[in-house]
């Protein structure tokens, strides 16, 4: 898929699954989770590299749940797992990528950060806590951090899970419920 301008998660279907049965999407999902597991054998011996994984998603769109279903083939002594919630004041005296960086993973290992640096930008811009100007920057900033962690052998792949409101709300029910 070629994207030109700016995306907008409103023109993407929520429910698009590239025309598979969610069997057989279960099946390659398995499949590839074994190879995950080789691959992450050879990660760990060569220790000339990292993984890191972002998973980015409104709450309840799975990202919990699409970790522990690709990451359960492999040997958890090589994975290192990164929640971002509220700063603490430790990491509020810091700069906002700070402890962002704390969190990469050594060479030889995966990372998982459920929620990024994004996550940050995001609440700044949405609940005002900062002006414009400076959450604009952090874009930049980003970028720059990012290309910085790849110049590194940090190898970077992004995931954004994208349900729909509905879904969400379902999803939520669900968790009442039970």
């Amino acid at each position: 898929i070629v994207i030109e301008g700016k995306i907008k998660l409103k023109n993407f279907d929520s429910a698009y699954c590239a025309g598979m049965e969610k069997s057989a999407t279960k099946e390659l999902t398995n499949q590839l989770g074994h190879r995950i597991g080789e691959l992450q054998e050879l990660l760990y011996a060569n220790s000339n590299h990292a993984i890191l994984l972002l998973f980015q998603g409104m709450d309840a769109s799975g990202k919990d749940g699409s970790v522990r279903t690709v990451l359960q083939y492999v040997n958890p002594a090589g994975v290192e797992v990164a929640n971002f919630k509220v700063p603490s004041d430790e990491e509020r005296a810091h700069d906002f990528l700070w402890r962002i960086h704390r969190a990469i993973p050594r060479f030889g290992n995966i990372g998982v950060f459920n929620r990024s640096h994004y996550e940050a930008v995001l609440a700044e811009r949405v609940l005002k806590i900062v002006p414009g100007k400076i959450w604009q920057q952090r874009y930049g900033q980003i970028v720059d951090f990012e290309r910085m962690l790849v110049a590194n052998r940090v190898m970077l792949l992004k995931f954004h899970l994208h349900i729909s409101r509905d879904e969400q709300a379902e999803r939520f029910r669900e968790r009442l419920a039970n």
